[in-house]
């Protein structure tokens, strides 16, 4: 198994999909860069607040 990167409908998602035969077996959002853009929004607020 391993986890590719899949557009479907305009839509990114990541698939899981099978080494041997190369069917997907299940899709899923990725929401790592939006959580990502989260963390920094908050590191910079902390930042402005110690100043």
């Amino acid at each position: 198994m391993s986890v590719v990167d899949v557009e479907i409908g305009g839509v990114n998602l990541k698939g899981i999909q099978c080494n041997n035969c190369k069917n997907y077996i299940a899709f899923y959002k990725d929401y790592d860069c939006q959580l990502k853009s989260i963390v920094d929004l908050i590191e910079e607020l902390e930042g402005k607040i110690d100043n």
